[in-house]
């Protein structure tokens, strides 16, 4: 059998056994490689040498061309965002929380790469994504969309985009496609400020065989603890802690691994202890043992939070919200500015406040607290 392929000095394929390329599986690329072995094959003849290198040159490009989204083995755009995502993890570069946000935001991605035919990641540039970034404005100013949503969607097309350009992405921001400025001032009072009312939530929790949930938010209200937090407190160890030094160890689940500790200051506290310790018996947290962390966000923690939604409490985190107005009443004997619009103590106390309950909450920066407690006039 011979290669007929129109090319001067070509042979016939005993000839070249020598040479055995791994061919790939797609017959377009299959017959792009195979003109390209011929073509090198043939330019150690020096007559057809000169006849045959801008042949050589158009078909190489077109067999770069033809390799579907950067090389990620898949014409998919879902798989192969999901592909480089997971090769992230596994270098641990994002952690396992950031990779199902960033995968979820990317199959949003890609629903619009397919309403306008756009199949490879190859065509995706900054004008696409840019329009992109006009798209879910648009979704803003429709209510459908909080900015801060719109702004994380935006965030995850360039992550991605960067991955597979192996950093040679030009990352699209907020500010060029004309997006309002995120605000991290609260403007709305958390909820369960009130004790009687918030420990009526709890009860109904618990008559919904969520215990393990009431837990939850009972941690984030009591002592201002995120969710992974509370889900990893070993709360036999934290009772200990609370009777020995009259505050609790917080190091599991926390933010970059960062160790912090939180004061025992009313006796409600040790019973919300006592009472997760008890829900937790045996195991070292209130996981159960056969599960895993994902297992339990995608299972316990999304069933939790869609009852806690009815019951007005927006997530999780807004519990730690009110955890940081009540502190910020109890250190400087004046309401938090969100629930008095701005209004705030001598700057000087107000600056104690918020640098001691940024440590309580794991943060550094007293800048923060705005997100939680409001700003000041």
């Amino acid at each position: 059998m011979e290669f007929d392929l129109g090319i001067t000095g070509s042979k016939k394929a005993s000839s070249a056994n020598n040479f055995r390329p791994q061919m790939p599986s797609h017959p377009g690329r299959r017959a792009l490689r195979t003109k390209i072995v011929i073509l090198k094959w043939s330019n150690q003849n020096p007559q057809a040498a000169s006849k045959n290198q801008h042949l050589l040159k158009s078909v190489q490009k077109e067999w770069v061309m033809k390799k579907n989204n950067y090389n990620t083995r898949t014409r998919d755009l879902g798989k192969a965002g999901n592909f480089l995502l997971k090769n992230a993890l596994e270098n641990k570069y994002i952690s396992y929380l950031a990779y199902g946000s960033y995968l979820t935001r990317w199959n949003n991605f890609v629903k619009f790469c397919i309403s306008y035919d756009v199949k490879k990641m190859e065509e995706i540039n900054q004008n696409f994504v840019v329009k992109y970034a006009n798209h879910l404005f648009q979704k803003v100013e429709n209510d459908e969309f909080k900015i801060n949503t719109a702004k994380n969607y935006l965030s995850a097309v360039n992550v991605v985009m960067d991955l597979a350009t192996l950093g040679k992405w030009q990352s699209v921001y907020p500010k060029s496609c004309d997006m309002q400025k995120r605000s991290f001032i609260r403007t709305t009072i958390p909820p369960c400020l009130d004790y009687v009312h918030f420990m009526y939530l709890v009860d109904y929790l618990e008559k919904c065989n969520l215990n393990k949930i009431a837990c939850i938010i009972l941690l984030a209200r009591m002592f201002g603890l995120r969710t992974k937090e509370s889900s990893l407190l070993n709360a036999h160890q934290a009772l200990s802690q609370a009777y020995n030094a009259n505050r609790i160890k917080i190091s599991k689940g926390t933010k970059n691994g960062q160790l912090r500790y939180v004061p025992i200051l009313s006796q409600y506290q040790i019973d919300v202890l006592k009472k997760v310790s008890k829900i937790q018996g045996k195991n070292i947290c209130i996981i159960p043992a056969e599960q895993n962390w994902i297992t339990w966000c995608n299972n316990q923690l999304k069933i939790g939070r869609e009852h806690i939604k009815s019951l007005g409490i927006p997530k999780y985190h807004d519990l730690r919200a009110t955890y940081a107005c009540l502190r910020y009443s109890q250190l400087t004997n004046h309401p938090a500015p969100v629930v008095t619009r701005g209004k705030t103590v001598k700057r000087k106390l107000d600056n104690a406040a918020r640098t001691a309950i940024a440590e309580e909450l794991g943060h550094h920066r007293t800048e923060i607290l705005a997100s939680y407690i409001g700003g000041r006039r």
